[in-house]
């Protein structure tokens, strides 16, 4: 029973804002398509981002958990985002969603729209559409 993990403290506010605004200041960088001298430089933004956050944390965190913590605010900003449009297409009663934090808003700045809404003019597959498209190509 003793060799279990102890969970790590949560990140406190101070962490992710200067999570936020150094991953802003370097999206460039972290959103980069995939090539050797992209990786290398990432690796290095990341590391840069680390060291900053531990020069202000009571808690050393490692890099890994430095970029799941951006992937959790990022798709925590995307879903909220997402859920407060698709609100405002609906008609009348129910309560407003709780509004975007500042940091969440500074977020959304970087957010591609398609990351939230999809891609306007592509229609998902499925098997049942698939087959449909089938039967009506053998009439």
């Amino acid at each position: 029973m003793e060799n279990k993990m102890k969970r790590r403290p949560n990140f406190t506010e101070t962490e992710c804002q200067t999570l936020a605004e150094l991953a802003i200041q370097h999206i460039d960088i972290i959103q980069c398509k995939f090539s050797s001298t992209v990786t290398i430089k990432k690796a290095d933004v990341w590391q840069q981002i680390t060291d900053s956050i531990n020069a202000i944390s009571p808690t050393t965190r490692s890099r890994d958990e430095i970029k799941k913590k951006w992937q959790d605010m990022v798709g925590e900003t995307r879903k909220r985002e997402s859920a407060r449009m698709m609100m405002q297409r609906q008609t009348g009663g129910g309560s407003a969603p709780k509004p975007l934090s500042q940091m969440q808003e500074q977020i959304l700045t970087v957010i591609s729209k398609a990351f939230i809404v999809g891609i306007e003019g592509v229609v998902e597959s499925s098997m049942e559409g698939i087959y449909n498209y089938l039967m009506l190509m053998t009439d």
